[in-house]
């Protein structure tokens, strides 16, 4: 990948994390795991909203997620969360 691919890569990326959506569901996520009902109930928005928002998340690896029966549940990726502010921090 070139760098003006991997620069427009790391724009999108933080432009993504920016987003109001995105920090709400990243400050209802923080500290534990939930499945999309838990998460779309706390932040009173729709679950469509919410599936497309965490697919981008872990398109990113940004949220770990498993498998727990019935349900998929989501967790942030704290080593991909510093590795993004490490990065952040040396430009």
């Amino acid at each position: 990948m070139e760098y003006g691919e991997k620069l427009k890569r790391a724009h999108d990326l933080v432009t993504m994390l920016n987003r109001k959506s995105v920090r709400g569901l990243m400050k209802v996520l923080s500290g534990r795991e939930m499945n999309v009902t838990q998460i779309y109930v706390a932040l009173r928005k729709d679950q469509a909203n919410i599936s497309y928002l965490l697919g981008c998340l872990r398109e990113e690896n940004i949220v770990c997620y498993r498998h727990d029966g019935y349900f998929t549940v989501y967790s942030i990726n704290t080593a991909r969360i510093s590795e993004i502010n490490a990065a952040i921090a040396k430009i």
